[in-house]
């Protein structure tokens, strides 16, 4: 049997029964049921744990500060140094395909061209084809009429 005076301390009660017995104070009687001590009472929290915080969080902002910012700022730097060659490598891209461009447009007039020179050549030798004819039948001709007469 025991008699609570504080929620988080149980204190036994001392009876006649137990002295003669020989038990220890706080020892269960022989043949009783075993007695649950009271669960503790929640505390207010501690102002240790409170004060741990607060280094670890003065140690995270002087770690923000001293390495994060500047690597931070770092990352920035190279990242704008990134964009800047991505940039520049687009501009170059652009001009080169701009000429690519050009030079497939000249290639084409100039096949186009080329195209016309081999059709101008192959009538230019069908015309001299013609005219050697022509003139070797005038020059049969001739030779005929000149011969015969």
């Amino acid at each position: 049997r025991h008699r609570t005076q504080d929620a988080t301390k149980v204190e036994p009660a001392v009876t006649a029964a137990m002295l003669s017995s020989g038990s220890p104070p706080g020892a269960p009687e022989a043949g009783a049921a075993p007695v649950e001590p009271a669960a503790p009472a929640p505390q207010p929290p501690s102002r240790a744990p409170l004060g741990a915080t607060e280094r670890k969080l003065q140690a995270s902002l002087l770690s923000i500060k001293m390495f994060w910012a500047p690597e931070l700022e770092r990352e920035r730097k190279a990242r704008l140094g990134e964009k800047t060659r991505a940039e520049k490598a687009e501009s170059v891209l652009k001009s080169q395909l701009e000429k690519g461009v050009r030079y497939m447009q000249k290639l084409v007039h100039l096949e186009a061209a080329y195209e016309e020179l081999e059709i101008g050549a192959q009538k230019q030798a069908r015309l001299e084809a013609e005219l050697r004819a022509s003139l070797e039948a005038q020059l049969k001709e001739k030779l005929n009429q000149g011969g015969g007469g």
